[in-house]
């Protein structure tokens, strides 16, 4: 009988976790772009307000799906790893500090504080990214589906001709060397 918690393939759920991994770096990186936009006074601050507060939505969507994922699937060293991030994001809501304030952006350095912030949050996003990576190159690979002559060279029946004489297996235990295919 499957747990509730352990429902989705490790694969999949890496995948996933990849991809929305990947827009929460594009989105912190937008962030911090105009963050650094705002410290060259290329916008003002009320321009950075009505630009960066709409992402911060998306961003606390995208994080909650991330977090859901990891919890469905079974993730539980992702979700322990991420419990910082988790932290200071629920911490940054309940206290109103995600959004930008016009008015006070340039009072008690707020403006190099959101964009350490967010730097900090890009290269944390960047090693959890490149961690579902991992995680899910090592999970296809110990299922074994990176190679799929193996079924072929298991079952004759399902030979395909235009094959060539023999093939390289790579599978979860390392190279197995050539395999000749025999007619029949």
């Amino acid at each position: 009988q499957r747990l509730l918690l352990n429902m989705m393939d490790p694969l999949l759920a890496c995948s996933i976790e990849a991809a929305c991994t990947l827009v929460l770096i594009g989105l912190e990186l937008f962030i911090a772009l105009n963050l650094s936009r705002m410290k060259v006074d290329y916008i003002n601050p009320v321009d950075l307000a009505k630009t960066v507060n709409p992402i911060y939505y998306p961003l606390a969507i995208f994080h909650v799906v991330t977090v859901v994922i990891m919890l469905l699937s079974g993730l539980w060293l992702e979700f322990i790893v991420s419990i910082p991030l988790i932290a200071w994001n629920v911490y940054s809501h309940l206290n109103d500090s995600f959004h930008i304030d016009p008015t006070k952006i340039y009072y008690d350095e707020a403006l190099s504080v959101k964009t350490r912030e967010s730097y900090t949050k890009i290269g944390f996003l960047i090693m959890l990214f490149f961690w579902f990576v991992m995680r899910g190159a090592v999970s296809f690979v110990i299922k074994g589906r990176p190679v799929s002559f193996r079924l072929a060279l298991e079952n004759p029946k399902e030979r395909n001709c235009s094959w060539p004489h023999s093939l390289v297996l790579i599978t979860a235990a390392g190279l197995q060397g050539e395999q000749p295919l025999v007619n029949g």
